[in-house]
């Protein structure tokens, strides 16, 4: 009879991938670390505190599901702990844009804080136009099973839409969209 274990950690397409742990029948651990493609890598030496990553993550990479929104792509995400929200993955936008009436519901909910308001900037938008923009910080924006702390946002139009920009992408060592299986491939 074959020994019972348990895996316990990050999974993408059904395969164990990211960090986790696997356990024996009776507790201990077998093989804990970075897991690809549901292959044992070894375990982790970095730590990715250092780019905001949350502590319990070490180096390594994931595959997020994305799904097709028109022409673009988008990615669920957790902000501040408190709402989900569909994001375009957007490498040509500074910063996470957040358009006015979710910032309102954000700061109705308690999760902005006038502590949160960094100040405002000028933005240049894709049709060459500059606005003015609050911007502030987010605390943390869960992508996945993977919370980034500290990204700096800016508060857009009523009209504007959810952008996941260079704020959030820029703290990950490197970042791509695998279209065949359209996911979000970070690394960090």
């Amino acid at each position: 009879m074959a020994q019972r274990t348990e895996y316990i950690g990050e999974w993408a397409h059904g395969k164990r991938n990211g960090n986790g742990t696997m356990y024996a029948a009776d507790g201990t651990v077998g093989q804990s670390g970075l897991w690809i493609h549901d292959e044992f890598v070894g375990a982790n030496t970095d730590a990715a505190t250092s780019v905001g990553i949350s502590p319990s993550l070490a180096a390594g990479h994931v595959e997020i599901a994305l799904f097709k929104d028109g022409g673009t792509f988008k990615v669920p995400v957790l902000i501040n702990g408190a709402l989900v929200l569909d994001f375009i993955v957007d490498s040509g936008a500074a910063d996470v844009n957040i358009p006015a009436d979710v910032a309102m519901t954000l700061i109705r909910t308690g999760t902005l804080q006038d502590s949160d308001f960094l100040g405002s900037e000028n933005f240049i938008l894709a049709d060459g136009s500059t606005v003015p923009s609050q911007t502030f910080r987010i605390r943390s924006l869960k992508v996945g099973d993977h919370v980034i702390e500290d990204v700096t946002a800016q508060i857009g139009s009523v009209k504007s839409t959810l952008l996941l920009g260079q704020s959030f992408l820029s703290k990950f060592k490197a970042w791509s969209i695998n279209n065949k299986l359209q996911a979000l491939i970070l690394e960090w």
